[in-house]
């Protein structure tokens, strides 16, 4: 997200123009390049995980689920002797959503892993704002509550991640689950 990059970027610029004895312990500049530097590396896993999935989405888009391409009447005589490369086609199907499903799962466990992160991330902003404060150094504690701010924005948008990964994920268990309970079926 390039708002992001563009306030990185002022904070950079207002970060240099610290004096070097300000009286905030949080209102340093070494303090404050290293919450930087920290926070580049938060914005920069979260635009690559958004990213990541929205490759994902734009493929599942592409895709069709048989068991809303077909009837569960149709589905079954897939299964029909005569049927062999249908059978083939579903038994694929149900791999492929599988796959799907333990990829889906790793990302969503990972994605809940780090939400800790970005509130750890937001609290320590919080604090260099209140150091600022202290310090009278009013342009670096607005900029710092901006990046708290953001923080908290971004702690919405991973858990709004976090709920579409395993919305999509639900979808392919669903396609797993059904193909499988017809398979067991015949």
């Amino acid at each position: 997200m390039t708002w992001r990059h563009i306030t990185l970027t002022i904070a950079t610029i207002v970060a240099v123009a610290l004096p070097s004895w300000v009286k905030g312990e949080h209102c340093r500049e070494n303090s404050w390049n290293q919450a930087l530097e920290k926070q580049q590396q938060l914005d920069d896993w979260y635009n690559k995980h958004a990213s990541s999935f929205n490759q994902m989405l734009y493929l599942h888009r592409q895709k069709n689920f048989l068991h809303q391409q077909f009837s569960i009447t149709e589905l079954k005589q897939f299964w029909l002797p005569q049927n062999g490369s249908l059978q083939l086609k579903v038994s694929q199907q149900i791999y492929n959503a599988n796959m799907v499903v333990s990829q889906l799962q790793e990302e969503e466990t990972h994605l809940r892993a780090s939400l800790p992160n970005v509130q750890e991330m937001q609290k320590q902003w919080e604090q260099i704002s209140s150091h600022c404060d202290e310090a009278k150094l009013v342009r670096n504690a607005i900029t710092s509550t901006h990046y708290a701010l953001s923080n908290y924005k971004l702690e919405k948008d991973l858990t709004t991640l976090i709920n579409k990964v395993g919305y999509l994920k639900s979808l392919y268990q669903q396609e797993a689950d059904l193909l499988q309970e017809i398979l067991t079926e015949q």
